[in-house]
Protein backbone atom coordinates (compact mmCIF):
# COMPACT_ATOMS: atom_id res chain seq x y z
CA UNK A 1 0.00 0.00 0.00
CA UNK A 2 1.44 3.34 -0.96
CA UNK A 3 1.35 6.49 1.17
CA UNK A 4 -1.69 7.89 -0.64
CA UNK A 5 -3.62 4.65 -0.12
CA UNK A 6 -2.72 4.66 3.57
CA UNK A 7 -3.86 8.25 3.94
CA UNK A 8 -7.13 7.47 2.17
CA UNK A 9 -7.71 4.45 4.40
CA UNK A 10 -7.04 6.45 7.59
CA UNK A 11 -9.25 9.29 6.32
CA UNK A 12 -12.12 6.91 5.64
CA UNK A 13 -11.67 5.20 8.99
CA UNK A 14 -11.00 8.19 11.27
CA UNK A 15 -11.77 11.37 9.33
CA UNK A 16 -9.41 14.27 8.64
CA UNK A 17 -8.39 14.59 12.29
CA UNK A 18 -7.23 10.98 12.19
CA UNK A 19 -5.07 11.68 9.15
CA UNK A 20 -3.43 14.65 10.78
CA UNK A 21 -2.91 12.93 14.14
CA UNK A 22 -1.89 9.52 12.87
CA UNK A 23 0.11 10.18 9.73
CA UNK A 24 1.72 13.54 10.41
CA UNK A 25 3.11 12.87 13.87
CA UNK A 26 6.29 11.27 15.05
CA UNK A 27 4.51 7.98 15.67
CA UNK A 28 4.94 6.64 12.15
CA UNK A 29 8.49 7.94 11.90
CA UNK A 30 9.32 6.13 15.12
CA UNK A 31 7.51 2.97 14.03
CA UNK A 32 9.55 2.68 10.87
CA UNK A 33 12.92 4.11 11.93
CA UNK A 34 13.62 4.18 15.66
CA UNK A 35 11.43 1.59 17.33
CA UNK A 36 13.93 -0.33 19.49
CA UNK A 37 15.25 2.60 21.61
CA UNK A 38 11.73 3.75 22.46
CA UNK A 39 10.69 0.18 23.05
CA UNK A 40 13.47 -0.94 25.32
CA UNK A 41 14.46 2.21 27.19
CA UNK A 42 11.01 3.59 27.98
CA UNK A 43 11.75 6.97 26.41
CA UNK A 44 8.34 7.51 24.81
CA UNK A 45 7.28 11.09 25.59
CA UNK A 46 4.38 11.74 23.19
CA UNK A 47 0.70 11.56 23.96
CA UNK A 48 -1.14 8.34 23.22
CA UNK A 49 0.15 4.83 22.78
CA UNK A 50 3.82 4.08 22.43
CA UNK A 51 4.84 2.35 19.18
CA UNK A 52 4.34 -1.13 20.61
CA UNK A 53 0.93 -0.08 21.91
CA UNK A 54 0.06 1.21 18.45
CA UNK A 55 0.93 -2.16 16.97
CA UNK A 56 -1.25 -3.78 19.62
CA UNK A 57 -4.15 -1.51 18.64
CA UNK A 58 -3.72 -2.49 14.99
CA UNK A 59 -3.61 -6.17 16.01
CA UNK A 60 -6.82 -5.78 18.00
CA UNK A 61 -8.58 -3.99 15.13
CA UNK A 62 -7.40 -6.67 12.72
CA UNK A 63 -8.58 -9.50 14.97
CA UNK A 64 -11.96 -7.88 15.54
CA UNK A 65 -12.38 -7.32 11.80
CA UNK A 66 -11.40 -10.93 11.10
CA UNK A 67 -13.85 -12.09 13.78
CA UNK A 68 -16.65 -10.08 12.18
CA UNK A 69 -15.96 -11.36 8.66
CA UNK A 70 -15.64 -15.01 9.69
CA UNK A 71 -18.85 -14.66 11.71
CA UNK A 72 -20.70 -13.95 8.48
CA UNK A 73 -19.93 -17.48 7.28
CA UNK A 74 -19.81 -19.37 10.60
CA UNK A 75 -22.33 -21.70 12.17
CA UNK A 76 -22.80 -23.10 15.64
CA UNK A 77 -24.31 -26.29 14.14
CA UNK A 78 -27.32 -26.05 16.46
CA UNK A 79 -29.46 -22.98 15.96
CA UNK A 80 -27.61 -20.09 14.34
CA UNK A 81 -25.92 -19.59 10.99
CA UNK A 82 -24.16 -16.51 9.74
CA UNK A 83 -25.99 -14.51 7.07
CA UNK A 84 -23.59 -15.71 4.34
CA UNK A 85 -23.46 -19.31 5.56
CA UNK A 86 -24.92 -20.72 2.33
CA UNK A 87 -22.56 -18.70 0.11
CA UNK A 88 -19.64 -21.09 0.63
CA UNK A 89 -19.34 -24.90 0.56
CA UNK A 90 -19.92 -26.91 3.74
CA UNK A 91 -16.24 -27.82 4.12
CA UNK A 92 -15.34 -24.13 4.08
CA UNK A 93 -18.05 -23.39 6.65
CA UNK A 94 -16.42 -25.82 9.07
CA UNK A 95 -12.98 -24.30 8.48
CA UNK A 96 -14.22 -20.72 8.82
CA UNK A 97 -16.18 -21.62 11.96
CA UNK A 98 -13.03 -23.10 13.54
CA UNK A 99 -11.11 -19.89 12.68
CA UNK A 100 -13.93 -17.83 14.19
CA UNK A 101 -13.85 -19.80 17.43
CA UNK A 102 -10.03 -19.73 17.62
CA UNK A 103 -9.86 -15.98 17.06
CA UNK A 104 -11.93 -15.48 20.21
CA UNK A 105 -9.03 -16.75 22.31
CA UNK A 106 -6.54 -14.44 20.59
CA UNK A 107 -8.84 -11.50 21.37
CA UNK A 108 -9.02 -12.56 25.02
CA UNK A 109 -5.22 -12.78 25.07
CA UNK A 110 -4.80 -9.26 23.70
CA UNK A 111 -7.35 -7.90 26.16
CA UNK A 112 -5.51 -9.60 29.03
CA UNK A 113 -2.18 -8.28 27.78
CA UNK A 114 -3.63 -4.78 27.53
CA UNK A 115 -5.07 -4.85 31.05
CA UNK A 116 -1.88 -6.27 32.54
CA UNK A 117 0.21 -3.63 30.77
CA UNK A 118 -2.01 -0.83 32.03
CA UNK A 119 -1.75 -2.21 35.57
CA UNK A 120 2.03 -2.50 35.22
CA UNK A 121 2.40 1.10 34.07
CA UNK A 122 -0.03 2.33 36.74
CA UNK A 123 1.49 0.45 39.69
CA UNK A 124 5.16 0.02 38.80
CA UNK A 125 6.11 2.91 36.54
Amino acid sequence: MNALGLRLWVYLAFGWRGVSLVLHTRVFIILFRGLPPYWLKGEWQCLGHNPLGALSVFAMLGLLGFQAVTGLFATDAIAFNGPLYRAVPSSWNDTITSWHKLTEWYIYGLIGLHISTVLFYTLVK
